[in-house]
Formats: structure tokens, C-alpha cells, sequence
């Protein structure tokens, strides 16, 4: 939807209809330019949502006691070198399951029959209630 001298200016320009989980509206995006990825050092971060894993506290224990000849600094980041690849498991399955909600959303947004619909409905809440557990995480 532009005039031959927009998408002359613009020849990489691109418009997605987004889902919203919680609104009956679908945001659209314009895009007008690629944006190249960067590709930064991954940086350790200790997320709270891990206090809940009942396996977190094994692992704390056993890296901390086995480095106990260590200073602090020394022990924290030979914990986080083993917390880091622990933590992408519990939370890629967080993530994934974020992902298939919006894929299945996507696949049912033109149905309208009613076990569509119920399905919609159904998905849009559960949805819902993931992206109330990604925001506390």
C-alpha cells in the first residue's frame, strides 16, 4: 500500500500484522529497512525465576564447594560457567512454549467455526498467562 514513489524510496519495506494477545486489534509493523544483526559476547546473567528450580541449589553447591580453594570472584565465575548452559534448558522451554502459542494463534486467526474460535480463545489465554510469567522472569 504506497505510491510507486514511496516504494521507489523505500524498496525494502515490509508490513506484518502482529498478534495481540490481549486485544481484539492486530498492531501492524512498517519495517522500512533491514536491520542487520549484531553479534555481542554473551554476558552471564543469574535470573530470579531460577530460585524456583528445585535443581538450582545442587548445582550452586556442588560448583561452590568444589572450588573452595578460590577467591569469590574465582568461584562466581566458574558458577556461572556452569549456570549459564543450565539456565538456557529451563528457559528455552519457557520460550518455546511462547512461541508455539503465537504459531498456533497465527494458523487460527482466519477460522471462524466455532471449535476455531474455542480454540483461539483458549490459546489467546493461555498465551496470556505465559507473557504474565515471561514479565516476572
Amino acid at each position: 500500500m504506497g505510491t510507486p514513489s514511496w516504494v521507489g524510496k523505500f524498496p525494502l519495506a515490509r508490513l506484518r500484522n502482529l498478534s495481540a494477545p490481549v486485544s481484539d486489534h492486530s498492531p501492524i509493523l512498517l519495517e522500512t529497512e533491514v536491520k542487520e544483526k549484531v553479534f555481542q559476547k554473551h554476558q552471564f546473567r543469574f535470573e530470579n525465576r531460577w530460585l524456583r528450580e528445585p535443581e538450582l541449589q545442587p548445582i550452586v553447591e556442588e560448583c561452590w564447594t568444589r572450588n573452595r580453594e578460590s577467591d569469590v570472584l574465582r568461584r562466581l565465575t566458574l558458577c556461572s560457567k556452569v549456570l549459564d548452559p543450565w539456565g538456557k534448558t529451563v528457559d528455552g522451554n519457557f520460550r518455546t512454549k511462547i512461541r508455539k502459542c503465537k504459531e498456533k494463534l497465527e494458523s487460527l486467526r482466519d477460522k471462524y467455526d466455532e471449535e476455531s474460535t474455542t480454540k483461539f480463545k483458549e490459546t489467546n489465554a493461555q498465551l496470556a498467562s505465559l507473557l504474565v510469567e515471561e514479565e516476572d522472569y
